[in-house]
């Protein structure tokens, strides 16, 4: 079974590979809001690929869905 190791997790440094491939703090920026308003917002069918299911104590609570293998459609 793997241990804590010697990542990230437990030297608290990440890495910035976006930085490391010769992107701006800038580029890299916008990269990670790119991708964080297709994952989270928006409708779900045209560009999301979360579903909203609620809140609790913590904040929103949402589910990750594969829309190749899910349906909605309610079965027979």
């Amino acid at each position: 079974m793997p241990g804590d190791g010697n990542g990230a997790y437990k030297t608290h440094e990440y890495r910035d590979l976006l930085a490391e491939i010769g992107h701006s703090p800038a580029e890299s920026r916008a990269k990670i809001e790119k991708a964080f308003q297709q994952l989270f917002t928006g409708t779900v069918r045209k560009s999301g690929s979360t579903l909203r299911t609620g809140a609790n104590a913590n904040g929103p609570l949402a589910y990750v869905t594969d829309w190749q293998t899910t349906t909605l459609a309610p079965r027979a």
